[in-house]
């Protein structure tokens, strides 16, 4: 019985908390404030920190051998969004992550910048790391969305192009009123209730 009171305490105290939270879907139109540029976004809840496009990095005084030892020192570097768009920025090197991923471990820079929606921006810290080969330029990740925000994965776009299915490969759809024009198709399990 206690179990049962505490689990039903602990739902609805998680519906409340997410009622204060906005919603945010996989991708949005964000900026960074200090570039004046928009980028696509991909809000990555598998990543701690978000990660800015930055490229032809330039520590002011000399970069020393070990990354740690250039924290405190200013960092110049560039960073384009998806339409090309360019913009050479400076800041204070805060200090540095090392990131695993499918390419390996590497240690990337972090900087101050304010990134969120337009006039809405929120400071984080932000890795920079070369992304122009990624598709999306600017990646937010759990820090930035700690505390205001709930990703709904269901707003889901696809990406490139869709290769259609045979209906005799999948098994589960059936053909249903056909003319010249227009096909629907219904799902069987749905057919199997009406029947």
């Amino acid at each position: 019985m206690l179990k049962k009171i505490g689990l039903c305490m602990l739902l609805l105290s998680t519906s409340v908390l997410a009622q204060d939270k906005a919603i945010i879907g996989p991708t949005a139109q964000m900026s960074v404030a200090e570039t004046k540029l928009t980028f696509v976004a991909r809000i990555d809840t598998g990543a701690v920190n978000t990660s800015l496009n930055a490229f032809d990095l330039q520590v002011e005084g000399g970069s020393a051998k070990k990354m740690k030892d250039n924290v405190g020192k200013i960092i110049h570097f560039t960073t384009e969004n998806a339409s090309g768009e360019r913009e050479r920025l400076s800041a204070p090197i805060v200090r540095t992550s090392t990131v695993s991923n499918s390419q390996g471990r590497e240690t990337r820079y972090m900087v101050w910048l304010h990134v969120g929606f337009d006039g809405k921006e929120r400071k984080v810290l932000v890795n920079l790391r070369d992304r122009s080969h990624m598709d999306y330029k600017l990646l937010i990740g759990r820090s930035w969305l700690k505390g205001k925000y709930i990703v709904d994965v269901s707003d889901k776009k696809v990406i490139g192009p869709v290769s259609p299915i045979h209906i005799v490969e999948t098994g589960i759809l059936v053909k249903h009123n056909w003319t010249p024009d227009f096909v629907t198709f219904h799902s069987c399990s749905v057919l199997n209730h009406l029947a």
